[in-house]
């Protein structure tokens, strides 16, 4: 994620420093810093527009279109298709986990292979 900035901070246990950035191109990230040391103890990315979800996975299946982007709790749904397969891709909202949830053949080509298959 580019051009965040600083949108809170809190003192934790009079030792942990917590910030959140906000921004640019619609994402937030938290991350909890020891103070003393200031090493990154835990961060969490949020990737919070579903076209971000939907920019991951057209970057990882080219030549194929968007159908549709749902939002649940933890992930985006992206459908997408090409001439050939309707897939359906999970994306964890930090955007480390892309997978393939479902993968089927479009009915044409499939009647179309069942065509060649049968000699008709």
């Amino acid at each position: 994620m580019n051009n965040l900035k600083l949108a809170s901070s809190r003192v934790l246990e009079h030792k942990f420093l917590e910030i959140t950035m906000e921004g640019g191109e619609g994402g937030k990230a938290t991350a909890k810093i020891d103070g003393d040391t200031k090493d990154v103890l835990d961060y969490f990315v949020e990737i919070t527009p579903p076209q971000k979800a939907e920019e991951l996975v057209l970057a990882k299946y080219p030549g194929y279109r968007t159908l549709s982007v749902s939002e649940s709790d933890d992930v985006y749904t992206v459908e997408i298709e090409n001439d050939q397969h309707k897939v359906t891709v999970r994306v964890t909202k930090d955007g480390k986990i892309v997978e393939e949830a479902d993968r089927v053949l479009k009915k044409e080509v499939a009647g179309k292979i069942a065509a060649e298959k049968a000699g008709v």
